[in-house]
């Protein structure tokens, strides 16, 4: 994982948040293909790179399974997009 997106989840305010989240979703909150039902991780409902926070209403609880896929997603879009953009500008 690259540093910059390390340090969101080395960022105080999650690490404080995380226990709270997994307390308040015990089950899986994406319910993706997979889902395994037990939230274990904490995933981000607005990305960080697309300006979210580690604040509690932008967390929320996901077994690994979803957010594993959930996170594979937004990075394939992400180069997506910058795909785009490369062309735009050539």
């Amino acid at each position: 994982m690259p540093p910059a997106r390390l340090a969101a989840y080395r960022d105080p305010v999650y690490l404080r948040n995380r226990p709270i989240v997994l307390a308040r979703d015990p089950m899986c909150r994406l319910r993706l293909a997979g889902c395994t039902g037990k939230s274990t991780t904490v995933d981000h409902v607005i990305c960080v790179a697309r300006g979210g926070s580690n604040d509690l209403d932008n967390l929320v609880g996901a077994c690994a399974r979803c957010n594993q896929l959930r996170g594979g997603a937004e990075g394939r879009a992400t180069l997506k997009r910058r795909a785009a953009e490369r062309r735009r500008t050539q």
